[in-house]
């Protein structure tokens, strides 16, 4: 039951943590200054709890672990918010179907986890659907549709922060052999701050300042706690499941952010993502099954 739920959370927390980032770079803002600011506010959130790890002080080992899984996941995540400037919602969320794959290559490399034949139809099933999501353009084949998609900067900003993200996910299974999912979720968000603070800065520099629409820092607060239910459910998650299948199970959030993206920016092709989204979700059941 316990398990339900928490896998429950992430679907849902996931999508909801990207339409909000959308909305602030919408609204403005930068990728690099959104996540450090998600971050921040996280942290602050989480500083109450970190007394109550003193039973669980983690080593040296486990802070470099941790601290690696956070560079990892700015970086992603900055590259995902820059994605979602340009990015329809509903396109976010499928091209994602390709991280239960590139995570289990990782995992089989540095852990030794190995997928079993239902894990790999599974993940064939979400291939297949994420291939067929893609819209043909007029006069022009798929396989020209592909390029043009792939030479898209959006997509390739996506594509980036789904190696990093697959990464980020063998390593945090890796964290949790040196400790509870509580300290590394702790960890995760204060080791981020910093990293996502300095990040922004030198984003800051590179590019003029932008001004951002008044009213922000509620969807601002929002985005931290719903990153907060996301990480904390993955890392529940992640301790009781393989790497490779639970990112697999994760890809239900497919179907949420396509519904996201019709509702809240009107994007179009609702029918054909939202068809392939339940086609990958199919992948995901028969991988858990």
């Amino acid at each position: 039951m316990f398990d339900a739920l928490a896998v429950t959370v992430r679907i849902l927390a996931n999508p909801i943590s990207n339409a909000l980032q959308k909305r602030l770079m919408r609204a403005g803002a930068d990728a690099r200054g959104v996540i450090a600011t998600t971050h921040a506010l996280l942290s602050l959130m989480l500083l109450p709890a970190v007394p109550f790890l003193a039973s669980d002080l983690p080593s040296g080992r486990f802070l470099l672990i941790v601290g690696a899984c956070a560079a990892l996941a700015v970086a992603g995540n900055a590259m995902l918010v820059e994605a979602l400037s340009t990015m329809d919602l509903s396109l976010v969320g499928p091209i994602n179907a390709y991280k239960p794959i590139v995570s289990l290559i990782i995992a089989w490399v540095l852990i030794g986890e190995t997928a079993g034949v239902g894990d790999l139809l599974g993940i064939g099933l979400i291939t297949i659907g994420s291939w067929l999501i893609v819209v043909r353009q007029p006069g022009a084949t798929r396989r020209q549709t592909w390029r043009a998609l792939l030479r898209d900067r959006g997509v390739r900003l996506r594509l980036g922060a789904l190696v990093l993200s697959a990464l980020e996910a063998v390593v945090l299974k890796r964290a949790l052999a040196e400790g509870s999912p509580m300290a590394v979720f702790v960890g995760w968000s204060l080791l981020g701050w910093p990293i996502a603070v300095a990040t922004a800065r030198v984003g800051r520099r590179q590019r003029p300042t932008k001004e951002i629409e008044p009213g922000t820092w509620k969807l601002s607060v929002l985005l931290a706690l719903s990153t907060g239910a996301m990480q904390s459910t993955t890392l529940l998650t992640f301790d009781r499941f393989a790497v490779g299948p639970a990112l697999a199970l994760f890809q239900l959030s497919s179907i949420v952010s396509v519904l996201l993206g019709r509702g809240l920016f009107r994007e179009g092709h609702f029918r054909r993502r939202l068809l392939c989204s339940i086609v990958m979700a199919l992948g995901a059941i028969l991988i858990v099954t």
